[in-house]
């Protein structure tokens, strides 16, 4: 039991996919690891293509959060977010339907691939977005 409660902090204070509990650690050649306690505790540092999606969609979802609030938007009030970005990444990470749907249901918005009237920019980890509400 108090190892679920570990694992359950770990899940929920730290940004992983996984959290895998190995006595007797094999390391993965693949993977980047730091090496915690003296060497009794590894933490693979690899990011992989879905944890670096999966953080770009969260600091995306802050920024709308942080437009809607700027707004005056309450938690309730539904908004159309109107979005344009010439960046691969952006476009590519905001053409993922179920990213797309994660953003939405966070945020309480309807995502928009319009450029917007009177948007404003934001760095999404040194990807840029032009974001605005309708």
């Amino acid at each position: 039991e108090n190892l679920d409660n570990y694992i359950n902090i770990i899940n929920n204070e730290l940004n992983v996919m996984e959290v895998d509990i190995n006595i007797g650690i094999n390391k993965k050649p693949e993977l980047e690891y730091i090496e915690l306690d003296g060497g009794k505790t590894l933490l693979s540092i690899t990011i992989t293509p879905e944890l670096a999606t999966k953080g770009l969609a969260r600091e995306l979802t802050r920024a709308i959060q942080d437009l809607r609030k700027t707004t005056g938007l309450s938690i309730s009030d539904q908004a159309q977010v109107s979005w344009h970005s010439e960046d691969p990444v952006i476009t590519k990470l905001l053409s993922d339907s179920e990213v797309v749907k994660l953003i939405s249901m966070a945020t309480r918005s309807k995502l928009q691939m319009v450029k917007p009237h009177h948007g404003r920019e934001a760095d999404i980890n040194g990807h840029k977005i032009e974001l605005g509400l309708n």
